[in-house]
């Protein structure tokens, strides 16, 4: 919310929408965001409605029906950029599109899912990139996105995120959720 003010907000696998809702509460001048799911991009479009935006969907706050890599191998292709993306994909997932399943896996995934980010990532942009896989370490999680710059040919600086209140840590475990901002150096 406080890095959305003024900032053109990409959210993918957006689900309910929390992220873009956060962003519109921050003064986000746009937002667009990615599900593969009709009921997923429903819900969004009502939190969107619950917290004032009545047009959603609209120019100013787009709700796509995509997987989040092909919508940013498009946006790529045609010149669009973003201020701010969100990548929170899930561990695992099957998707049905006209006829082909695809699978997303993201120890396998991640890297190529930044790299598309980060070829639409605006100068001055930041991502925020958060995964809960837990059999990653956070160091590991690392790696997948500084293995996404180095695709995307991309200098980044990371900056690594405690866990938010509502993602509490046993004592003695490691973190499962793990996030980071993620700025483009050049």
């Amino acid at each position: 919310r406080s890095r959305a003010a003024g900032a053109r907000v990409l959210n993918t696998f957006c689900y309910h929408g929390a992220f873009t809702v956060a962003a519109v509460a921050g003064g986000a001048v746009a937002t667009t965001s990615v599900d593969t799911a009709r009921p997923a991009l429903a819900r969004a479009a009502e939190a969107l409605r619950l917290v004032g935006v009545d047009d959603a969907p609209s120019a100013a706050h787009a709700l796509v029906r995509d997987e989040a890599r092909h919508f940013l191998a498009r946006a790529a292709a045609r010149g669009r950029t973003f201020d701010l993306i969100v990548l929170d994909p899930p561990s695992f997932a099957t998707h049905r599109q006209k006829r082909k399943r695809t699978t997303w896996r993201v120890a396998r995934d991640m890297p190529e899912l930044v790299a598309h980010a980060l070829r639409v990532l605006a100068p001055g942009g930041t991502i925020l990139a958060c995964t809960n896989h837990r059999q990653s370490a956070a160091s590991t999680v690392r790696g997948w996105l500084l293995e996404g710059a180095a695709r995307a040919d991309v200098a980044v600086a990371l900056e690594p995120l405690p866990p938010p209140p509502d993602f509490p840590v046993a004592p003695g475990a490691p973190p499962h959720l793990k996030r980071f901002f993620i700025s483009r150096q050049r």
